[in-house]
């Protein structure tokens, strides 16, 4: 669906702290076999990089009413990963607080390409 997003967040060497926000906009009759996802999703989080390279911890929370047809979850969310300067690996998990049982989890591998700065 059509969203319209914002967030804000602020950085320094080891610390990093955002949060964002997204509202569907107006949109047509869902195709059949889907549901309206035009509610609000709000979204916070923390990272702590431990040294320059190396371990880093997320935590993070979202409130996600973006299907209107239902409760809205509750996420809890944790995360590890190792970063170096040019790759990382992550992984993260998230359970609904609400006691749903659902839940969501992720891994990440990314790749930072060489920039020529002269």
């Amino acid at each position: 669906p059509r969203r319209l997003a914002a967030g804000i967040g602020w950085a320094d060497a080891n610390l990093l702290v955002d949060i964002e926000g997204s509202m569907g906009l107006r949109n047509p009759a869902p195709v059949a076999g889907t549901r309206d996802a035009s509610g609000p999703a709000l979204r916070a989080g923390v990272g702590y990089q431990v040294g320059e390279e190396g371990l880093q911890v997320r935590a993070g929370f979202a409130h996600d009413a973006s299907l209107v047809d239902s409760s809205p979850l509750e996420l809890v969310c944790g995360g590890l990963g190792w970063h170096t300067p040019t790759w990382a690996v992550d992984g993260s998990f998230g359970a609904d607080a609400g006691g749903s049982g659902q839940w969501t989890a992720a891994v990440s591998l990314s790749w930072v390409m060489p920039q020529q700065v002269e």
